[in-house]
Formats: C-alpha cells, structure tokens, sequence
C-alpha cells in the first residue's frame, strides 16, 4: 500500500531531487529511483555500513547506476 503512496507522490510531484534518509536493504530506494522522471536524481544514506553495501548491490541488481542514485554509508 505504501508502494503506491509514493508511485503517486512521485508522480504527480515528478521531483528532480530526493533525499532518502535510512535505505536498510534498497527496497525503498528502487522504488523511489523507479518513479522519477528522466535526468532525476537520489540521494540515499543509511547509518550502518553493511545495510549500505546490500542496498548498494540491490540497487544495481534493479538496474540502477550511479548516475541515478547515490548511496552514502555513516558510520
């Protein structure tokens, strides 16, 4: 259900910028890189440097590249 909050949101906001803050695993930022329009980007930071790595890896198994989204780990 909340998969399809954020389609919306994304859609009818169509941002060019997102900051996700906290991605544990990458589920959330794939489905946030899935809704922008062209040319967007996302930002995503999580605390904990190996839920970091996986979201990274899950990331790029989406289909996803640096260009479109970028991972910091803190910690």
């Amino acid at each position: 259900m909340s998969g399809r909050i954020v389609e919306r949101v994304l859609l009818e906001q169509a941002p060019l910028r997102v900051l996700e803050l906290g991605t544990y695993c990458g589920y959330g930022t794939v489905l946030l890189a899935q809704g922008l329009p062209p040319g967007a980007r996302l930002y995503t930071i999580e605390g904990d440097p190996r839920h970091a790595a996986v979201a990274e890896k899950v990331i790029r198994l989406a289909g996803f590249s640096e260009q479109t989204v970028s991972t910091w780990a803190l910690g």
